[in-house]
């Protein structure tokens, strides 16, 4: 069912936290990905630019749903 389904999610989202939370900053901060396309780029800056996107949008959803309230 989908509870099952969003414990789930939940339980991987706070996994990753607390990985992420146990590389030293230094680490973190140097550790680069390769994207798609081959381009590498720097790990913090691509999580800090998803966490703001994340946010933006649920920013959206948030004022969306307070305006059909009233």
């Amino acid at each position: 069912p989908f509870s099952a389904l969003l414990e789930a999610a939940e339980r991987s989202h706070w996994q990753l936290l607390a990985f992420l939370e146990s590389l030293p900053a230094e680490t973190l901060l140097k550790l680069k990905v390769t994207r798609p396309g081959g381009r590498r780029t720097l790990t913090a800056r691509t999580l800090l630019q998803g966490e703001a996107r994340d946010e933006r949008i649920h920013a959206g959803q948030v004022k969306e749903f307070g305006s059909d309230l009233g």
